[in-house]
């Protein structure tokens, strides 16, 4: 029986241990990609709102709401040419070292190609 006891007690110290999702406060997800996608942008952290702008871009595009999802991804795409513009404040935050966390979300070099994609497929 105390055999048994050890591996059982790891187990449930590592579950206990594991990481934690950290949650925004305001942020509700109801399980809507549009609602929740909506809220996220209006409510969410700044640096989170491109991330947002994709993913309901693209729940628009997959329910047809074709004018919602050039809004979001045009919204997006023009964050994203700001980022890497010619605009100063831009550029002076491209030379500092952050922590990922505190990062402004752009996207993968794919994620950002994949959202001229889809604002094509739409044109």
């Amino acid at each position: 029986m105390h055999a048994l006891r050890w591996p059982f007690l790891l187990g449930v110290s590592l579950l206990l241990a594991s990481c934690a999702t950290e949650r925004t406060p305001g942020l509700h997800l109801t399980g809507d990609p549009l609602a929740d996608g909506e809220n996220a942008i209006e409510h969410g952290p700044v640096r989170d709102q491109v991330l947002w702008q994709y993913r309901t871009g693209l729940a628009a595009l997959r329910r047809g709401q074709y004018d919602l999802a050039k809004r979001y991804l045009d919204e997006a795409i023009a964050r994203i040419s700001n980022i890497y513009g010619k605009d100063e404040s831009a550029s002076k935050a491209r030379g500092y070292f952050a922590a990922e966390a505190k990062k402004t979300f752009i996207g993968e070099p794919y994620e950002r190609a994949m959202a001229y994609f889809y604002r094509g497929i739409l044109y």
